[in-house]
């Protein structure tokens, strides 16, 4: 592997949603940490399987994005999160529609040494969109003032970055600090037909190479790769998303 596709593999996130065993994490893991930097443990794995999971993806060399989006009063988020960083993660994320007072209590519970983990702020799911925003939310401000006003209050919480759609990313970087992170869900394979399907759920897409051309840091890749039905199948999945993305990082 190039040093271009080892900035690149760094910057790949796979989302481990749907699997049913240990095993099958084990398996995932072991396939794919070769191409890929983060592995994602969402609400429905750590419910299954809860911190156990965290520990096997660290004991396999991996690092684990923890994605439970916590958002409760903020004396519960900072207790919770004080929990959560005792684990062996990276990140983990927290909704910043709790407001800043409940953000501010996260940094509070995790603490601001180096090695901390670091704390992600969702700014709206990419399954939102200006009319959902509106209609149902009853959100009068426009969509992309909505995910402004979160992401800088995250800033001025002094979290360590964001999760939004590439398409937010341009109105972003220019405004916040230079080292802020900006997690990227959404992303469409476009090249590949069986994803088609897959991303109804996510309103506000983008392919690899336009999320990192918009500045992403991180990519999160789900169904494209994981539901691939064999490991050579997962494998080439993930080295193909590199070699995509590394003449760009």
């Amino acid at each position: 592997m190039s040093e271009q596709e080892k900035l690149a593999k760094e910057k790949i996130c796979v989302a481990l949603d749907g699997l049913s065993s240990m095993e099958e994490i084990k398996e995932r893991v072991l396939e794919l940490k070769d191409y890929v930097g983060l592995f994602k443990i969402g609400l429905e794995l750590f419910t299954l399987f809860g911190p156990p999971a965290v520990e096997l993806i660290h004991s396999l060399g991996g690092k684990v994005f923890l994605d439970l989006k916590l958002h409760d009063i903020p004396k519960t988020v900072e207790r919770t999160a004080k929990a959560i960083s005792k684990l062996p993660i990276s990140y983990f994320t927290i909704h910043a529609s709790g407001g800043f007072d409940m953000m501010r209590a996260a940094r509070n519970g995790v603490g601001v040494e180096e090695n901390s983990a670091k704390i992600i702020a969702v700014t709206l799911l990419t399954s939102i969109d200006s009319s959902i925003l509106s209609e149902q939310l009853l959100v009068s401000a426009p969509l992309p003032a909505c995910i402004f006003k979160y992401a800088k209050m995250a800033e001025d919480a002094l979290l360590n970055g964001v999760v939004c759609s590439a398409k937010d990313l341009v109105g972003l970087r220019s405004a916040l600090r230079p080292r802020f992170i900006y997690i990227t869900p959404g992303i469409n394979l476009a090249k590949d037909p069986s994803c088609a399907s897959k991303v109804i759920d996510h309103k506000r897409l983008a392919t690899p190479r336009e999320a990192i051309g918009a500045g992403s840091s991180f990519l999160v890749i789900g169904r494209g790769v994981v539901d691939k039905p064999t490991p050579e199948e997962r494998v080439k999945a993930a080295a193909q998303i590199v070699a995509d993305i590394s003449l760009m990082v």
